[in-house]
């Protein structure tokens, strides 16, 4: 029992830590935070030497408020966390140290219209997504062992880590973790354990983005909306990503809506769903057509595309209007390739639907707003879900294992 007791103070004061990984805590503020008494985080600090930034000879200080400066405690930064998004036409990876900062440009890879077919073709992308981490590996600054990994799919994933359905359906029968471990061999360089991995929807992991480096900072009760290819939603309530009793909560994009004035059906959900009417396939261009469009004001279907967003907004927005009336948000943020490139005939239009549609109060404490971290963001938030939940277990262990070892 009083070794349960230890392993949980370790837990709480190395979850203190994580959350200030950037600027670093001083042992008063952990004391504070944790309620735990002086002698208690002194002896836990002890025990995460391991794991703890070495001094060096120096010691770094915080601010002085007129006493003594106070020593400021940081995770170490050689460990390190891997991130790779697959979505229909790109393959993005990224290589993280544990700075606590949103990761750079130089972190991350990407690959965009690619001539592998993504959803139908697993065993390519995969070797592609493992040639680029072992490229991001081998820089200079790459930490110098993996606490975990986390994958980002443009699928439905249920709680095991397996497609539903859609487009991925060809990876449904896949091992992600093994399949992608086995591909990376070497280059996951020297780890005392092989690192977890996790795997979800691209849309929960841009709302972690968004909840650690965006938007939703501080915001307890939000919703993330995903409208490009695919639309799909996130919610997070009272501080936690719900996903649902199977993992696949948040897929507003099948639900069924009017039949009036198209015959388009799903051919996942066989349905005339948001999806078929509204996504960016519903518009008849590909992501890079769409793209060049919005650059170009002259372009000749430009009018029709902005006229299609603003009526395919109106109806995202009437169905989305369900959840925020359910789930009462502070903020509902929109993202994806469509409200990004064409931002006023997008959000306008939503915006005004959601507000028209839901309770008034709720209405008038929500606020709707695009998302900060534009393309990249599922891949973004596969680093903040390795942080929250692979990063307190694996430094735990390795703290444990190294003091043993006597290192």
């Amino acid at each position: 029992m009083a070794g349960d007791v230890r392993q949980i103070n370790r837990r709480r004061v190395l979850e203190v830590l994580l959350a200030h990984l950037d600027e670093g805590v001083t042992q008063p503020a952990i004391e504070e935070a944790t309620r735990l008494s002086r002698s208690s985080v002194s002896a836990i600090l002890r025990d995460l030497q391991p794991v703890m930034r070495p001094e060096n000879g120096s010691i770094p200080l915080a601010p002085s408020r007129g006493g003594r400066p106070a020593r400021l405690f940081h995770l170490s930064e050689d460990f390190g966390a891997i991130g790779i998004e697959f979505g229909r036409t790109h393959v993005r990876v990224g290589v993280q140290r544990l700075t606590g900062q949103e990761p750079d440009e130089g972190e991350i890879l990407s690959r965009e219209n690619l001539d592998i077919d993504v959803p139908r073709e697993p065993d390519p992308a995969l070797d592609l997504a493992a040639e680029l981490v072992d490229s991001l590996l081998s820089r200079p600054r790459a930490p110098s062992a993996i606490a975990g990994v986390c994958i980002a799919l443009a699928a439905p994933v249920n709680t095991d880590g397996r497609v539903r359905m859609g487009p991925f359906q060809a990876w449904s029968d896949l091992d992600l973790g093994s399949e992608l471990v086995e591909r990376l061999g070497h280059g996951m360089r020297s780890s005392p354990k092989t690192p977890r991995v996790l795997i979800d929807n691209d849309a929960n992991l841009a709302l972690r983005a968004e909840l650690r480096w965006g938007a939703a900072r501080g915001v307890a009760n939000a919703i993330y909306l995903k409208w490009s290819a695919g639309i799909g939603a996130a919610s997070c309530v009272n501080g936690v990503v719900i996903r649902g009793h199977g993992g696949v909560g948040g897929e507003i994009g099948h639900t069924k809506v009017s039949d009036a004035g198209t015959d388009a059906k799903c051919e996942w959900c066989h349905r005339h769903c948001l999806e078929s009417v509204a996504s960016l396939g519903a518009l008849g261009v590909s992501a890079a057509e769409l793209a060049a469009i919005a650059i170009d004001s002259s372009h000749p279907q430009r009018a029709r595309i902005e006229r299609e967003v603003e009526d395919a907004a109106a109806l995202v927005g009437s169905t989305l209007a369900a959840t925020v009336n359910a789930l009462n948000p502070r903020l509902v943020i929109v993202g994806g390739l469509c409200p990004e490139l064409f931002p006023d005939a997008a959000l306008g239009p939503l915006r005004s639907t959601i507000e028209g549609s839901v309770f008034p109060p709720i209405a008038r404490d929500m606020r709707i707003c695009p998302s900060i971290q534009k393309r990249g963001s599922g891949l973004v938030g596969t680093f903040a879900t390795v942080i929250d939940e692979l990063v307190p277990d694996y430094l735990l262990s390795v703290a444990e294992n190294r003091a043993f070892a006597g290192l």
